[in-house]
């Protein structure tokens, strides 16, 4: 793309997140049609003709370069990416935010106890050392 059109790119393609917003609003979720005028259309062929492109397939790739920067743009929290993994199945369930039970904090502390057993690691390091 010509970067002295950047400008006019970047329009276009806010223009176009505006009317799908309020496409969807209407409750049409399958396509879209846009109007262009002659001179705008004239300027989008002339540009998609510079790369061997239907003027569509032009607009179409300038639409997912615009969802990948995105996309790119937003970095997930971890509460957010546990989510999505939840939804896909891949977590069993998400972390809240209450405090162990009396009866669940007895069964961790069991638990540690059970598979710990013997020595604190730090003992036996300092056991291995030997006298200095």
């Amino acid at each position: 793309m010509n970067g002295g059109k950047a400008e006019y790119y970047s329009l276009a393609a806010s223009w176009l997140a505006t009317a799908r917003t309020a496409y969807r609003a209407l409750g049409s979720e399958e396509e879209m049609t846009v109007t262009l005028t002659d001179q705008e259309y004239q300027l989008l062929a002339l540009e998609a003709s510079k790369s061997g492109k239907q003027p569509e397939m032009l607009l179409r790739d300038m639409i997912r370069g615009l969802q990948a920067s995105s996309i790119e743009q937003h970095l997930m929290t971890g509460r957010e990416l546990a989510e999505k993994l939840y939804r896909e199945g891949k977590l069993a369930g998400l972390a809240t935010q209450r405090s162990l039970s009396k009866k669940e904090q007895e069964e961790r502390e069991r638990l540690v106890q059970q598979l710990a057993g013997g020595k604190p690691t730090s003992e036996m390091v300092i056991e291995d050392r030997g006298s200095y």
